[in-house]
């Protein structure tokens, strides 16, 4: 997992490292980016998180997509809000929360 999007994660959860840290370990239990967590619900939030961290995540989409044998589209196919996907401020939202939960999930398998 890229570094800067750890870092960039924890930065929009929270401004105290340990706050951003229970934060991680909380969604590492839920898995669940669309329950509203800090940084991470509003379209106005995600979509700049997105557009300024956008190189890293489409670098952590593609590390996964390769350990799961697809490609990134096909991983972004199988999110759960696909289907809410249809402009643009939605498909950046939906990057933005699989950002958050794979940081999370990275942060709970350490």
């Amino acid at each position: 997992m890229n570094t800067k999007l750890i870092e960039a994660v924890k930065k929009q959860l929270s401004d105290s490292p340990a706050d951003a840290d229970d934060l991680l370990y909380e969604i590492s239990q839920h898995l669940d980016a669309s329950a509203g967590w800090p940084g991470f619900t509003y379209y106005t939030d995600t979509c700049k998180f997105y557009d300024e961290n956008h190189e890293e995540i489409w670098e952590a989409l593609s590390e996964d997509a390769d350990m799961q044998g697809c490609t990134p589209m096909e991983l972004i196919a199988s999110f759960g809000c696909v289907n809410s996907i249809i402009d643009d401020q939605r498909f950046k939202n939906a990057l933005a929360w699989y950002a958050l939960e794979a940081v999370a999930l990275d942060y709970d398998n350490r």
